[in-house]
């Protein structure tokens, strides 16, 4: 079987393990980390009032975390789910609708007041599927949510990404595209890096994460080094040493990093299946995007948990050997990329 096709099987199988711990709002590494970053990089793409919609396209959109997210945000509310029953946004939403009804005058800008059109892909369908349901009509979720578009899209095949090829104006380039936290799954970017100019509008934005290829592989070492720090009470004999403080040193090491092979491994504890990773240093990683040299690195960032946030997690601290507690160590990289021309 081609490593493309089983890696994607993989992430299927494995749909509603992810879903029941993403869930509608996501996990913690997505509301501390990923989403405050995904803000500052996307934060130039929100619609503007009045002005027209922003086309968005959301790549390995999982269960559609990201796309819900996209929706809110680039928006203009900032608000990423409901945070009220269907019910309620529902008859929100009527309320609204017929307080505009009221005002013949402006039925026409009404239907053009759409702010952002968003579509959610994944080349999973079974990911898509969760995607899906938390779209649907009961879900609680905003209205705009609720009018997400999905397609299937594989992330390695050129001619998927063909499908969404701008072609105005019955399909207008995008002006952002995201791929969360998916980098390291897909096996080639080939494909990714030579549709980009052909889906951004000019000036559009790319946002791509990963874990960071420097400090997250399988030939990473986490080291945790205790160290006792010793006072002498001033006139008394070394029998009356005291300990004043016991702390905890930590650093990284690697024994490789320019060639390493794709591995198996697990996302979170208790996981049925190992997905794959795929590797790349950093030359490799940006090198494919930029070579054509219509896109540019306009955008880079390397999120991690504080000492603060560290010291405030009860398992961190009973787990001196949580990556939360390397602080000094980022867990992901994000990157933005920029259609020049």
């Amino acid at each position: 079987m081609p490593i493309n096709k089983d890696a994607l099987d993989v992430w299927s199988e494995l749909a509603p393990e992810w879903d029941a711990g993403i869930g509608r709002d996501g996990n913690v590494y997505w509301e501390i980390l990923q989403k405050p970053t995904l803000e500052k990089l996307f934060a130039a793409s929100r619609a503007l009032p009045g002005g027209a919609p922003v086309h968005a396209l959301d790549i390995s959109t999982g269960n559609g975390l990201t796309a819900r997210w996209l929706t809110s945000y680039l928006g203009g509310t900032g608000e990423y789910a409901g945070g009220c029953s269907s019910t309620e946004s529902n008859e929100s939403n009527e309320s609204s609708e017929r307080s505009e009804d009221k005002k013949e005058d402006k039925k026409e800008d009404k239907k053009e007041d759409k702010k952002v059109v968003v579509t959610a892909t994944d080349g999973s369908e079974v990911m898509l599927g969760r995607a899906r349901a938390w779209a649907a009509e009961h879900a609680d979720v905003t209205p705009e949510q609720r009018a997400l578009t999905f397609a299937r899209l594989d992330a390695t095949s050129p001619d998927d990404f063909a499908k969404f090829y701008a072609a105005p104006p019955s399909r207008p380039a995008f002006d952002a595209i995201l791929m969360n936290m998916a980098i390291m799954d897909v096996p080639t970017l080939e494909p990714l890096a030579a549709a980009l100019p052909h889906m951004l509008a000019v000036g559009g934005v790319f946002v791509g994460s990963l874990l960071h290829p420097v400090f997250i592989t399988p030939r990473t070492r986490r080291l945790v080094e205790v160290v006792h720090d010793f006072d002498h009470v001033a006139g008394m004999d070394d029998r009356s040493v005291d300990s004043t403080f016991t702390t905890y040193k930590r650093s990284v090491r690697l024994d490789g990093y320019l060639h390493v092979a794709p591995w198996r491994g697990f996302a979170w504890p208790g996981q049925s299946r190992a997905q794959y990773y795929f590797h790349r240093p950093l030359h490799e990683l940006f090198g494919v995007f930029l070579r054509g040299g219509q896109l540019a690195l306009d955008g880079i960032e390397e999120p991690n948990f504080t000492p603060e946030q560290a010291a405030a997690d009860p398992a961190a601290s009973k787990r001196v050997e949580m990556s939360k507690n390397f602080t000094e160590f980022p867990i992901f990289l994000y990157f933005r990329l920029r259609r020049i021309k």
